[in-house]
């Protein structure tokens, strides 16, 4: 049961690689894993849950937050994570399939709010460990600078299709991070408000 189970998952995600969200059908699914569509129908009451649990499965889970002690660090680290999903070019191909498929399905709406809230939470975290410690302002707005930092590896990605390397990330961190606040500047704001 479990095998056949994962078999389908495989075969679903392979199909979501080549044709996109649009392309799959249960009977497409079927044919590949050898599984009847009475047994895919027996695990997944819909196409879409089907979908979801097999874009899930082949993105996996974020990596663990890292925690260098240097918010520019902790940062580089999430963005060179995020890089390397990102120049799997099935991983990216299917990305731009969700995003696409989730203007016309609620379901893939919800997938896809879910799968960037996932995704984007180490670097919330990174970010907020950088407010505490004081290597960031403290007014810092976190959610806008998620996008500012993230935002340039997916246009590289997805619209200019450039290749995402080091030199690109540390020119990321170095043009959307404030400056590192000096030790004893962390914490402190003179008489008005500075």
């Amino acid at each position: 049961m479990a095998r056949s189970r994962a078999s389908i998952l495989d075969a679903c995600a392979e199909v979501l690689a080549e044709e996109g969200f649009s392309g799959v059908t249960i009977e497409a699914v079927a044919a590949r894993s050898g599984a009847a569509k009475t047994t895919i129908y027996r695990h997944w009451d819909s196409r879409e849950a089907l979908m979801i649990e097999a874009f899930g499965a082949c993105s996996g889970p974020p990596g663990p937050p890292p925690a260098t002690g240097s918010v520019r660090e902790d940062v580089r680290a999430v963005l060179t994570g995020l890089a390397a999903k990102l120049n799997e070019s099935d991983w990216r191909a299917t990305m731009c399939s969700l995003l696409d498929a989730a203007s016309r399905d609620e379901g893939l709406a919800r997938l896809h709010v879910a799968t960037v809230a996932e995704r984007r939470r180490p670097l919330t975290d990174a970010l907020e460990r950088g407010i505490a410690s004081g290597e960031l302002p403290a007014d810092l707005d976190v959610e806008q600078a998620v996008a500012m930092i993230a935002g340039p590896l997916f246009y590289r990605a997805m619209v200019s299709r450039e290749p995402l390397d080091a030199e690109f990330i540390d020119a990321v961190v170095t043009g959307t991070l404030p400056a590192p606040r000096a030790a004893g500047d962390r914490g402190t704001s003179s008489p008005d408000g500075g």
